[in-house]
């Protein structure tokens, strides 16, 4: 039918449509342009985000190695602040952490793990700071956060060093049937071959023997 139409009336016809639909198109348009500049720049800065913590986190390592400790505070906090979503910032503060044990301040070592498990999206980062902390709370000998902490599992693959733990809870509470069931869980769970197999084993092993049981003795006629 268009065929038969003159060129002003094909014209009206288009000016009709974009004054109905021409913002909408554009709208359309627009949204598109937008999101592919848009997801094109994230790739890029997230690129950049990946290659500066890459570089920086190295740095760290070379610090590491060399024992200097303010210069592997100063990466890691430097990762903290630029890079705070990246697991180069979570790998730095668990350092700081370790660092803060061993300078025995063990709340501001809390505080970097603590920071690690709100910030992480990754399981076994988390399980590795619940471990840590953990570890922590019972040179505290606050042992019933310890178990609290132990109660979620992040990561499966960490049961057995979470019933090891768990079974020096037992051991520092006194219990040491519970201590031996939880030694005696992971070691079940470790491979063979596991590098923490011999520790483990003779914790288990050094626990004091079960208290035997008190027979009484029938009175001779």
């Amino acid at each position: 039918m268009s065929d038969y139409l003159t060129d002003e009336e094909q014209w009206q016809r288009i000016k009709t449509f974009w004054q109905y639909y021409g913002s909408w198109i554009l709208i359309a348009v627009l949204t598109v342009t937008l999101v592919v500049f848009g997801w094109r720049w994230l790739e890029q800065r997230q690129l950049a985000q990946a290659t500066e913590g890459s570089i920086i986190y190295q740095q760290l390592l070379v610090s590491l190695a060399e024992q200097d400790t303010d210069a592997m505070m100063a990466q890691a906090n430097q990762l903290i602040e630029t890079l705070p979503k990246s697991v180069y910032a979570h790998l730095g503060t668990l350092f700081l952490a370790r660092e803060a044990v061993y300078d025995g301040e063990y709340e501001t070592a809390l505080t970097y793990l603590k920071w690690v498990l709100q910030q992480t999206k990754q399981k076994p980062f988390a399980q590795i700071a619940r471990l840590r902390m953990a570890r922590i709370l019972i040179a505290q000998e606050n042992y019933l956060e310890a178990q609290q902490i132990l109660a979620t599992v992040d990561d499966a693959k960490y049961l057995p060093l979470i019933e090891e733990i768990r079974g020096d809870i037992w051991v520092a509470l006194g219990e040491i049937e519970q201590a031996r069931q939880a030694y005696d869980s992971a070691l079940q769970q470790l491979p063979s071959a596991g590098t923490t197999r011999p520790v483990l084993a003779m914790k288990l092993y050094s626990l004091p023997a079960s208290s035997p049981i008190d027979v009484p003795m029938e009175s001779q006629s």
